[in-house]
């Protein structure tokens, strides 16, 4: 009997919440760069980074951070927006 505290090998079979999300939104930057006509060079500028790290990070070949989403956001003309799922209920004041 193990007494590891490591994930079930079967969990790295399965990309995390966060590494779905991760990827579903560099998929709608990069359609909405290509929407544009705007090339990777852009991009790799605005961020500081070559035009094959770009490459690499929209082919989902590379973490990253979300300062370079930001910026990548930016520079093609979009807003990230957060909407909680569960917004708090306000609480009423209680009677007394």
């Amino acid at each position: 009997m193990s007494t590891s505290n490591r994930p079930d090998k079967r969990d790295e079979d399965f990309p995390s919440d966060e590494q779905l999300m991760s990827e579903a939104l560099m998929t709608e930057l990069v359609k909405l760069r290509k929407k544009l006509k705007m090339g990777q060079a852009p991009i790799a500028k605005a961020i500081g980074m070559t035009q094959s790290r770009v490459s690499q990070m929209e082919n989902l070949r590379s973490n990253v951070n979300l300062e370079t989403v930001l910026i990548y956001a930016k520079t093609v003309g979009a807003k990230i927006v957060v909407i909680p799922e569960n917004p708090p209920v306000k609480k009423s004041p209680v009677s007394k």
